[in-house]
């Protein structure tokens, strides 16, 4: 298994190499529905090169550095974020 980024299929569906995912969509400049790229779990023989967890607090911190609880306003630092990401999924 490996985390890597990836987009969804041209016909909506998320491609079968992904296990785990959705995780920290960035726009991109694509088509929909291949206008997010997505992070995840994905399987050995996905495409992209797999991603330690400081790239991808690296990744994440390029466009999103903190994140704001909508209710309560709190913030997070994307390497909290990433960390609690990393523990839940990429085992």
């Amino acid at each position: 298994m490996k985390v890597t980024t990836y987009t969804l299929n041209a016909d909506g569906t998320i491609p079968e190499f992904v296990t785990e995912g959705g995780a920290f969509p960035l726009a991109n400049d694509n088509d929909s529905p291949q206008d997010w790229t997505l992070v995840g779990v994905c399987t050995d023989d996905a495409p992209g090169d797999a991603m330690t967890e400081a790239e991808l607090v690296t990744y994440v911190e390029a466009f999103s550095p903190v994140f704001t609880d909508e209710i309560d306003g709190t913030e997070t630092s994307a390497a909290d974020v990433v960390a609690a990401w990393w523990a839940a999924n990429a085992q």
